[in-house]
Parts: structure tokens; C-alpha cells; sequence
């Protein structure tokens, strides 16, 4: 499932949450922040694992300045991806 972010239809650009499911551990996901030029997807972060994603699950996606921000919390840790973008794109 694709999140979104600073998205232009006409062009199908701009920025995205990607939640992939994963075998490594039980209701487990992988978590990847893509650029999307034209349709075509590109991982910018490395994707990291999120465990607690059984029943209700909130996060935080924004762009602040030139960076694009995922902020999650899990097992009294925060879960933090990070990157430099474009916005304007």
C-alpha cells in the first residue's frame, strides 16, 4: 500500500509510504520511502521493519522544508525514516 505525499496526477510525481508485507516476523511490514517520476516508483530510504502493525496502528508522514519525514512509535521505541527531497517537483 502506497501513502501519498506532494503527488501530482498529471505528471504521476511525487512522493510516497510504501507498506510491503513481510515474513519476518508475525503481522510484520516493511516500511520505504519512494519518489515516484512518471508512474515509476524508486526507493529512496532503505526499508525498515515495523512489528506492531496488528489492530490499530498511527504514524506520521510529512514534508518539512526539503525533507520527507516518517515518524512511527513501537515497544517504547520511535521508528524515524529520513530524506532529502524536491518538493517542488
Amino acid at each position: 500500500m502506497d501513502v501519498l505525499i506532494k503527488f501530482e496526477n498529471k505528471t504521476m510525481s511525487g512522493y510516497a509510504l510504501r507498506f510491503i508485507r513481510t515474513t519476518k516476523y508475525h503481522d510484520a511490514v516493511d516500511c520505504v520511502l519512494l519518489e515516484y517520476k512518471k508512474g515509476i516508483p524508486n526507493e529512496i530510504t532503505a526499508p525498515i521493519t515495523i512489528r506492531n502493525f496488528k489492530g490499530s496502528y498511527t504514524f506520521n508522514l510529512e514534508v518539512t522544508d526539503n525533507q520527507l519525514i516518517f515518524k512511527s512509535s513501537e515497544l517504547n521505541s520511535e521508528i524515524l525514516l529520513k530524506t532529502i527531497i524536491n518538493p517542488t517537483n
